[in-house]
């Protein structure tokens, strides 16, 4: 008898192994994951009694599903990175141990807890990493994402309309500045979901694309409106290098501005007061308070990072460190400890500033790593017309951008997506067609994703 396999082409072998992948069920592990993924993008609950990120528990249940075996993780792929956020995370404990060997100054528990929330937060970055390398399941990660942030823009809206907090001053479901990072940090996927999209369900894409713009502009938040349209300007400058991108990215960006504008207009006479004068406060910087304390606590970070360059002054410790400071006049209605005890208000500062170079050289390693490769595969993705992975890396500017004027590496959102990009970039190179594969039993077509 002929043997039939043997009359099978390896392309048709491909694609029929293809074609089980994407009809294989989902694992508890994906299921889980991507329930963690739409939380990112609307963080609204937490854990009743705990006071912890309802994320914590649902990223947990991922990871054991991982240390029981029931995901296959090929670990030696992504080993680099794994180095690097251990590497921080060490850096991190080496600034708490030198400050009470060299500096006398005890580790508290609170400090204590503060390094075990960083060790979850790099578990974060290595789990979306493992499972953002697999570009089928990355496709409906970034699903998530958009459904999540159009989620949050809808209670934006809401809250305009039902409670008329049209302005930047007051918001009823989150601040008005954590209402901007999210929309930095996830808007983009929102942006890439029409271009992927046909027919009806683009309409629908578009709509909420125009709904999650605009509930952008409600947020007031003005690190968020020049932070996210960085994002999607190098999203505008990758995809100009696709004649297939292009033309989807326009379209969809176009259409959501469009009917952000109409919208926009319609509200014109509650929306011009509110918005016209956070625009026009760009113009008054130095006038403005909280663009001053911004300054000033970067001048406290500097002033910390010089005390001990090596360790920093421990982590968790920006506000509990005190040193003298040179005050602007419009800073004197306080004295030096109003202002010594308030946040960092930028993120890189105040890991200079806590873990002097132990902590800071290799978080500046891996977010070099993450922008020069992250762009060379978001190259790739636009010329083959992947727009989710376009998508990430304009996240990740924008992100990357805003945390300049806030305290955000201290949460999951950033650690997440630094993940997800990771895994583009090793999706795209020598492995770039594997990521997480479920263990034996549950898929066997592995070996023809490229393995």
């Amino acid at each position: 008898m002929t043997n039939a396999s043997a009359l099978v082409s390896a392309s048709r072998s491909r694609w029929f192994a293809g074609r089980a992948l994407r009809r294989a069920p989902w694992t508890r592990a994906q299921i889980l994951f991507l329930a963690f993924a739409f939380y990112m993008a609307v963080p609204l609950l937490d854990v009743p009694f705990w006071g912890i990120s309802l994320s914590a528990p649902i990223l947990m249940l991922v990871a054991l599903e991982v240390a029981t075996g029931q995901a296959r993780v090929h670990w030696a792929r992504y080993e680099g990175w794994l180095a690097l956020a251990v590497w921080y995370w060490l850096g991190c404990a080496m600034s708490l141990v030198a400050n009470q060997v060299w500096g006398g100054r005890r580790i508290t528990p609170g400090e204590a807890y503060e390094l075990v929330r960083w060790a979850y937060w790099m578990t974060a970055f290595a789990l979306s990493m493992f499972f953002c390398a697999n570009p089928e399941f990355r496709g409906r990660v970034c699903k998530a994402l958009s459904a999540g942030v159009t989620l949050l823009a809808g209670l934006r809206v809401v809250e305009a309309v039902a409670f008329g907090f049209w302005g930047h001053e007051k918001s009823y479901f989150m601040s008005p500045n954590a209402y901007g990072w999210e929309f930095t940090t996830f808007a983009p996927f929102a942006v890439a979901l029409p271009a992927t999209l046909r027919g009806g369900r683009r309409r629908w894409a578009l709509a909420a694309l125009g709904m999650v713009l605009l509930a952008w502009v409600l947020s007031g938040s003005r690190g968020s409106w020049v932070a996210l349209s960085a994002g999607l300007c190098v999203f505008l400058a990758l995809c100009l290098a696709s004649p297939r991108a292009l033309p989807r990215y326009l379209g969809a960006l176009a259409g959501g501005l469009a009917l952000a504008g109409l919208v926009f207009w319609l509200a014109r006479e509650r929306l011009s007061e509110p918005v016209g004068e956070r625009v026009r406060s760009f113009q008054t910087l130095e006038r403005d308070t909280s663009y001053n304390i911004r300054k000033l606590m970067i001048q406290k970070g500097l002033k910390m990072f010089w005390e001990n360059p090596l360790f920093g002054a421990g982590l968790d410790r920006f506000k509990s460190t005190s040193v003298p400071l040179e005050r602007p006049p419009i800073l004197r209605y306080a004295g030096q400890e109003h202002f010594n005890v308030k946040s960092s208000h930028n993120s890189y500062i105040a890991v200079l500033a806590e873990t002097g170079l132990a902590g800071s050289v290799p978080l500046a390693l891996l977010l070099a790593a993450l922008a020069l490769k992250g762009l060379a595969a978001a190259m790739r993705a636009a010329r083959r017309g992947d727009l989710w992975s376009v998508a990430a890396y304009a996240s990740f500017v924008g992100m990357s951008i805003h945390l300049w004027v806030l305290t955000g590496l201290t949460g999951t959102a950033p650690w997440f997506i630094y993940g997800l990009l990771a895994g583009i970039i090793v999706s795209s190179g020598r492995y770039r067609r594997v990521g997480l594969i479920p263990a034996p039993g549950r898929i066997v077509a592995a070996r023809a994703l490229g393995a």
